[in-house]
């Protein structure tokens, strides 16, 4: 996270007094930077981009369906969520 913070921030302020004030070194950072990004890193930004893609396409009006679970009520009985 910190080094994230800093990427984001480096054409507002100098990398290395970002770095002094998150107490991590320059260097830790540019290895960071020079790293692939990771499988796990990869699958996140896609699952974010369908949701953003689902929430954007989505009709705005046309109401969700309601989940209906079967037998999770009161005597087996199905109920809405």
């Amino acid at each position: 996270m910190r080094f994230r913070f800093i990427e984001d921030r480096r054409a507002d302020y100098p990398v290395r007094f970002m770095c002094d004030v998150l107490s991590v070194s320059p260097a830790g950072y540019y290895a960071w930077r020079a790293r692939p990004e990771s499988l796990r890193a990869v699958a996140n930004r896609e699952l974010v981009d369908d949701i953003k893609r689902v929430h954007r396409d989505w009709p705005l009006w046309q109401p969700a369906r309601p989940c209906r679970v079967e037998g999770s009520g009161p005597r087996g009985q199905s109920r809405s969520h």
